[in-house]
């Protein structure tokens, strides 16, 4: 397992990982328009998929450089991980609720937090 501080990556590295997130953001949000998902292309959307997608890159990135990815790997797991946004961050919650061995608890708390919508 890599154990590099995120502080130790050089601004290049960090820099090509937020264009890939970006650029996953964009493609999403031109998905959306589309497909009709939105009524109409709107500004304050893409620039929320644009944060969305440049946040979930860099927990992509860091995830898998604990792990040693390969580079190669690394670039597409970025940006299919950007891309799906939100989708991503659910997907994230189980890995990490696997993770902990608290998957049940997880679950349970998901399931109490929809009842009460």
């Amino acid at each position: 397992m890599n154990n590099t501080p995120p502080t130790d990556y050089s601004a290049i590295i960090y820099f090509w990982v937020l264009l890939l997130g970006a650029w996953g953001g964009i493609v999403n949000n031109i998905r959306k328009v589309r497909s009709h998902e939105l009524k109409r292309f709107s500004f304050w959307e893409l620039l929320g998929d644009l944060l969305i997608s440049g946040f979930l890159a860099l927990i992509a990135f860091w995830i898998c450089e604990a792990h040693d990815v390969p580079q190669l790997v690394t670039a597409p797991i970025v940006g299919i991980t950007a891309h799906m946004g939100t989708r991503s961050l659910v997907l994230l919650e189980r890995m990490i609720a696997r993770y902990l061995k608290v998957e049940k608890e997880y679950e349970d708390a998901k399931e109490d937090d929809q009842g009460r919508r």
